[in-house]
């Protein structure tokens, strides 16, 4: 029995040792960058009858990696994977199969955080330096879901070659793998801070003392310089979204107040993001800077919707035109003169000759034969109230 259990196993892995030399014969044909191999198309994806094998190899690797921080990082990497596979099978319009390299994405992310949680070291500065380690990487792999998912949109929307509801749901997956990766984060910073209070407690140090500590740590590991190139980018789109939004506010001479209010907004948010960066606080420009894009794009929403009504509104007068309904105005109504005119939208009190009804109608040209026209209904109602039986 153990022999077979051995030769299953070197089969196994020499098997492993193919597929990743066959991936990585497909990805480092991209000479683009460093990053290459992280952007190349994956050999094996799930609507392959070989998938299940490859994860099967995959979850083996992990589990046998035993240090904790590489075994957080190694998640990350096969994460990464599963993502590539997502985006070839979103592309493909393969929802089945895109749901199940998703399914795969969560459950290394979850493993990678796991790892990550499971750090522990008794000197308290080493235990921090590797969870910056870790989030270093979470960055670097955030920045990944981050260009996946959009050239992933673009893709679907040029190609179109899914139905609405096939968009609706890849939309919620990619939306899930983003939310998975925001948990990863919020995960190490909470680490982070349980990290810096066992630190207080052992040693009697003051919160900017450790602050210090853990920012020189950040610079050795170059994670200040990611945030800040991560910021940097998230301005420049809120720049661009903005001056999208100043564009559409002139060329429609829009003057709606909401608009207007989200406008300020967003610049406000712009300003102060900027003014983060200059004061080196890359995380909180960020936020910032994401908070001015999203106010710029509801308000490029907003005037959207503003035209589409104005649209709908014209649509209407056109169609009023067109059937030619006039009603007769009377000559002692101001502005009308006798003169024929269209019916507006107002609503008309009118009285039914025969049975005394009362009831309002939605334009004067609503007003049937056998109704006569009058102030309101409570005037009318009132007037039969008095009159003598």
């Amino acid at each position: 029995m153990k022999p077979a259990v051995v030769l299953i196993a070197l089969v196994m892995i020499a098997a492993q040792f193919a597929l990743a030399g066959a991936e990585q014969a497909i990805d480092t044909n991209d000479t683009s960058g460093v990053n290459a191999i992280n952007t190349g198309a994956p050999s094996i994806a799930p609507d392959s009858v070989f998938w299940g094998l490859k994860n099967a190899f995959d979850r083996l690797s992990l589990a046998l990696t035993f240090n904790p921080q590489s075994r957080a990082e190694k998640g990350l990497q096969i994460a990464e994977e599963r993502l590539r596979e997502f985006r070839k099978m979103a592309e493909k319009g393969d929802v089945a199969a895109a749901e199940k390299a998703k399914a795969s994405y969560d459950d290394y992310v979850q493993k990678a955080k796991t790892a990550a949680g499971g750090i522990s070291e008794n000197n308290k500065t080493v235990e921090m330096e590797k969870q910056i380690e870790i989030q270093n990487k979470v960055e670097e792999f955030e920045s990944h879901v981050e260009n996946e998912s959009a050239a992933l949109k673009v893709k679907i929307e040029v190609h179109g070659n899914l139905t609405p509801e096939q968009k609706a749901f890849i939309d919620s997956l990619v939306q899930g793998m983003q939310n998975q990766t925001g948990s990863l984060k919020v995960e190490i910073e909470q680490n982070k801070e349980r990290i810096k209070v066992e630190i207080k407690q052992r040693t009697g140090k003051s919160d900017d003392e450790i602050e210090n500590e853990i920012e020189g740590i950040e610079n050795r590991t170059h994670l200040s310089t990611i945030r800040s190139e991560k910021a940097l980018e998230e301005i420049a789109g809120a720049q661009k979204e903005l001056a999208k939004l100043e564009a559409d506010i002139s060329a429609n001479n829009v003057t709606d107040q909401a608009v207007l209010v989200l406008l300020n907004n967003s610049r406000q948010k712009l300003s102060e993001a900027q003014n983060a960066l200059n004061a080196s606080k890359s995380g909180e420009a960020y936020g910032l800077a994401n908070a001015a894009q999203h106010l710029a794009e509801n308000a490029r929403e907003k005037i959207g919707r503003l035209l589409e009504n104005t649209g709908e509104h014209q649509e209407g007068e056109k169609e009023l035109n067109e059937t030619g309904k006039l009603e007769h105005g009377d000559s002692n109504q101001s502005g009308e003169r006798g003169h024929d005119r269209f019916c507006i939208q107002v609503i008309t009190p009118a009285k039914n000759e025969k049975t005394g009804e009362c009831k309002e109608f939605p334009t004067p040209c609503s007003v049937p034969d056998g109704w006569e026209k009058v102030d309101s209904c409570q005037e009318s109602s009132a007037h039969n109230e008095t009159k003598p039986v």
